[in-house]
This record gives C-alpha cells, sequence and structure tokens, in this order.
C-alpha cells in the first residue's frame, strides 16, 4: 500500500504543481519516503502477509514498479537522476532476469525484471490488473515517442527495447488464460514472430474465461486489451474489448445488465454484504412469512453502479445464496471505470463542436456507444414488420450482415461483397421470424459491431 499511495501521490505532485506548488512539493516529498520505506521493506513479513494474495502468490511487483516510473517521471527534470528507473528497469539486484536474453515478453531487471515475467501470474486479472495499468503509465509516461522519452533521459534505443518488452508482456498477459471461444480468433503476435491465439464466440464476439467470478475477472482482461490495443495500435482487439463491455452492460442472451441501476433490467438477486447483510431479498415464504413485519420497515436499496458477478456462459446463475454469482465487487468496478476513461475521447475545454458518443442511446439499452473505425456506423431501427439497417463505410470494403438468434441460428444473411465508400441501407421483413431477441452482426472489413433488436408479436 505504501508503493501504491506513493505512486498516486508522485503523479498528483506534477499535475497539481500549477495550482498550490507548496502542496504538490509536500506531495512528491511524503511520496519518495513512501517509495523508500515500501522498497526497504520487500517481502518482509512483518508489514506484507504471506497469506495475502498480492503477497504469497505475486508479491507486490506491480505497484513498486508503477511507484518508480511515477517517481522517475516527477523528479527527473529537476534532478537528472536515473535511479528511479533504473529500479523499475535496470538494477540487476533487484531482478536479474535470465529469460530477457531469449525473449521479449520478459524485463531484464527492476521491479518489471520479475522471472515469470511482469504479468499477473496465470490470471486475466488480478482483481484491478495493475500490472497492466503500471504497464500502461511506463508508456505513456516515459515512452510514448522519442521525444517524451528524451525528456527523460531515455535513449530510443533503450525506449525500443522498453517498448517491445512491454507489448509483449501485455500479450502475455492475455494468453495466460485464453478462453475457450470457438468461432473466431485473432493473432497477437510475439516479436519473434510467435503468436498467441485469443479466441471469442460469436454472436457477441466475447470470449469467457471462467464460469465463477466472470465480471471480475473480465473486468481486468478488457482494461488488459484495451492497453495492449492503444500500444500496439489494433483496432480488432480494442472492438474485442469494447464487445466485453456490451455484453457487460447488456447485449447478452438475457438481455440483462450486470451493473445494477443501469438499463431496465438487472440481476434477479442482486446483493451486496454491506448494503444487504441480512439477505432479504432472497427469502424462502416461511422466512417471509416470519419477518414480513419487520420487512414493512425495512427498505431495501441496491447499490446503484456496482457491478454484479453475472456471466459470461450459457449458464445464467441467480441465487441469493450463492453469491460467487450474484455478488457485487467494488474491485471489478475500478477495473470498469477505467477501461470507460481508456474509451472516453480527449477534449480539450473549448472543444464542444464533437458529439458525445459515450452515452446509452435513445432506445434506453445499455449498450454503450463508442466512436467506431474512421466513420463506420452500423444504425438498426425496427419498425415493427421490418429492420432498417443502415450503415455507413468510410472505404471501399467488403460488408457482411446477419440477423442471427441469441442461439445462434441465422435468420437473414446479407452478404454484398465489397461496396463502395459511403451510405448503404438495408431492409428486412421479420414477420415470418419468432418473437425474441436477435443481434444483427455487422462485419466490414475487420470491423465488427453488432446491435441487439427485440422482434415482438
Amino acid at each position: 500500500m505504501s508503493a501504491q499511495v506513493a505512486a498516486g501521490l508522485a503523479l498528483l505532485s506534477v499535475r497539481y504543481a500549477t495550482y498550490d506548488k507548496a502542496f504538490a512539493d509536500s506531495c512528491l516529498k511524503v511520496a519518495e519516503k513512501l517509495y523508500a520505506y515500501a522498497k526497504e521493506h520487500f517481502g518482509d513479513p512483518e508489514v506484507c502477509d504471506e497469506t495475502l494474495y498480492a503477497c504469497g502468490v505475486q508479491k507486490p511487483y506491480d505497484v513498486l514498479a508503477l511507484a518508480a516510473i511515477a517517481l522517475h517521471y516527477a523528479t527527473y527534470e529537476k534532478s537528472k537522476k536515473m535511479d528511479y528507473l533504473n529500479d523499475a528497469a535496470e538494477d540487476k539486484t533487484i531482478n536479474d532476469n535470465e529469460y530477457a536474453k531469449y525473449g521479449f515478453e520478459y524485463f531484464s531487471a527492476g521491479w518489471l525484471g520479475v522471472n515469470r515475467g511482469f504479468t499477473s501470474g496465470g490470471w486475466t486479472s488480478d482483481y484491478d490488473n495493475r500490472f497492466a495499468i503500471t504497464l500502461y503509465a511506463f508508456y505513456k509516461l516515459l515512452l510514448a515517442d522519442e521525444e517524451t522519452a528524451a525528456k527523460y533521459g531515455i535513449k530510443d534505443s533503450v525506449r525500443i527495447d522498453y517498448t517491445k518488452r512491454l507489448v509483449n508482456s501485455l500479450v502475455r498477459s492475455v494468453s495466460d488464460d485464453l478462453g475457450n471461444g470457438d468461432d473466431e480468433h485473432v493473432d497477437l503476435p510475439y516479436n519473434d514472430g510467435s503468436h498467441c491465439e485469443f479466441r471469442y464466440d460469436k454472436p457477441w464476439f466475447v470470449t469467457n474465461h471462467f464460469n465463477w467470478h466472470p465480471n471480475r475477472y473480465e473486468t481486468g482482461t478488457i482494461l488488459n486489451l484495451l492497453i495492449y490495443a492503444e500500444v500496439a495500435k489494433s483496432a480488432l482487439i480494442r472492438q474485442l474489448a469494447i464487445n466485453k463491455m456490451n455484453y457487460i452492460l447488456g447485449a447478452n442472451q438475457w438481455d440483462i445488465c450486470f451493473m445494477t441501476g443501469v438499463g431496465d433490467k438487472n440481476e434477479a438477486h442482486v446483493h451486496n454484504r454491506t448494503a444487504n447483510p441480512e439477505g432479504w431479498n432472497g427469502m424462502t415464504v416461511d422466512e417471509y412469512l416470519n419477518y414480513k413485519d419487520f420487512l414493512a420497515s425495512y427498505s431495501y436499496r441496491p447499490p446503484v453502479g456496482a457491478l454484479m458477478g453475472g456471466s459470461m456462459t450459457d449458464s445464467l446463475i441467480s441465487d441469493w445464496v450463492i453469491f460467487t454469482s450474484t455478488e457485487t465487487y467494488i474491485d471489478a468496478n475500478a477495473s470498469f471505470l477505467v477501461a470507460n476513461v481508456l474509451l472516453s475521447p480527449e477534449k480539450s475545454a473549448a472543444d464542444t463542436s464533437k458529439k458525445d458518443t459515450t452515452k446509452a442511446d435513445s432506445t434506453k439499452e445499455a449498450i454503450v456507444e463508442i466512436a467506431k473505425i474512421g466513420e463506420a456506423r452500423l444504425a438498426v431501427v425496427n419498425n415493427g414488420v421490418t429492420l432498417d439497417v443502415n450503415y455507413t463505410l468510410p472505404t471501399e470494403q467488403n460488408v457482411k450482415i446477419s440477423l442471427v438468434s441469441v442461439k445462434g441460428k441465422v435468420q437473414r444473411l446479407y452478404a454484398p461483397g465489397r461496396q463502395t465508400a459511403g451510405g448503404h441501407a438495408l431492409q428486412w421483413n421479420t414477420e415470418t421470424i419468432p418473437a425474441g431477441a436477435y443481434i444483427v452482426n455487422y462485419t466490414a472489413g475487420s470491423f465488427h459491431q453488432h446491435k441487439l433488436v427485440k422482434i415482438t408479436r
């Protein structure tokens, strides 16, 4: 915790200096002392209980690396010292990783040079995915381009080497648990020419890793994918991450949003041990009869905005007693919040001309609209007996559009092949299609998007 707070204070000292330099300087002073304490006591059982997950399984390499990177960012321009960067990536007394000479998925030394690789160690997420966040901070603060690196005393050849190892570490984090998707895959390349397959299933274009606590871990995977997509400039991986977010927000086979209070439908037995310790929303009939007088005075309010356990499989468990499926998770909320921040457009205060594309659409569905590749757009209007599908192509591309049931049965297919850039329209008659929930899948070149639609009678 000392290292984690040190990282935050170091970053705050830089950002807040224009408002209150004295306060910013005090933040930096405390950050340096906290980091020194954390470094001195690294692995000390008196300050890091080995039974705790972060201490026993992983060790706190992630936050120590993050603190060292943040402190180099905050101090180098004035001190011109490389001490903190050396702690992060060069000091062989901290770690001396012999595997680094054979593969770019390893850093050679420092906190980043942990022998197993700078990853969460076999999990899709270490709850809040600080490994991915640390690598992102390294890239954004110090390695984004040659000019940025030079500003912080990093030679371009070293910057390139660090960036290769950073990208491969992100791939390694994804490949540690690739999921069990069967329909499609995308290759994530390593620098040595090999690759890992990131697999995902239609019609939702998501991959699942666990039946247990899925959203908790999936939010960490989303974060890792978004960071990889930005660093490696991969529009496809970015869209797959967005698909996972949309699944959690309601584009799934139950049309349920796994974030309480968002959208029209949520888990049936949403609960939280602090907000609802007695479990009154999961009683038997006998329990209700025994406690109904008390219930008249008991006002249960679900925690609005809390992320639920949910499901990424065909089986949705909705039972108050099985808390691993229905309990809310603050740590998963943190990862999901960071993912939304990464997708938010960066605007100046004076820029009011651009349309806000981050709000839910007018149909009150929980799907988040994100700016698509170029000018690619898909709009679907349900007119009762017809579906009007309108789409825009930024360039000439191959097009394929399908209407698929939640069980995967194709009801309509439109595959005109290569089409010119610009706007296009398609209309499907739905009178003979059974009522239910369906997905419109839109593919233009390497770009994928889907829309959830409901057909009623």
